[in-house]
């Protein structure tokens, strides 16, 4: 498979593990700090877009695919890690949409951080609110809003206190 072929690459196996579909998809062991070439950042930041492209398009399992495809050409990824955590939420595969969006708390950097904090930390508050779980819920979208003021957030919390009887 050439890099950046995404048409080439394969879906992830259902109930297969992020890590393994990276591993296969990369035909090698990740390691733990590997080396990304400048060619490589230029594709994933090019993959992603693509994948934003097909989510918009409601192609999620293409999105996936990208999205993951960009993540194995750089692991640390930021913002493919939130946009994969979002397609995993559209797709119902909430485990996954909430590691994801964690991995890309953990992994924003740059002038874009609290953007993709903010909207990770929103995407996990949907997650928990549509698993009846407000006080996390609540919590996610406190944070969210901490990093980026945004109607959204606001009103997330506010539904969620009223939820909660803290109104």
């Amino acid at each position: 498979m050439r890099t950046g072929d995404h048409a080439s690459c394969p879906p992830p196996k259902t109930g297969e593990k992020v890590g393994d579909f990276l591993r296969r998809l990369r035909g090698e062991e990740l390691k733990s700090a590997p080396t990304v070439t400048s060619a490589q950042l230029s594709l994933a930041d090019t993959l992603n877009k693509k994948g934003e492209a097909a989510y918009h398009a409601k192609k999620l399992d293409e999105a996936v695919s990208l999205y993951l495809e960009a993540i194995a050409n750089n692991p640390e990824h930021g913002q493919a890690y939130s946009n994969l955590g979002l397609a995993y939420q559209k797709l119902n595969r909430n485990a996954e949409a909430l590691w994801a969006n964690r991995k890309a708390i953990a992994l924003a950097s740059g002038p874009n951080t609290d953007t993709v904090k903010a909207s990770s930390y929103f995407n996990i508050a949907r997650v928990y609110e549509n698993d009846g779980l407000w006080a996390e819920a609540l919590d996610s979208y406190q944070s969210a809003l901490g990093h980026k003021d945004h109607p959204a957030y606001r009103g997330g919390i506010e539904k969620m206190k009223q939820k909660l009887g803290q109104n």
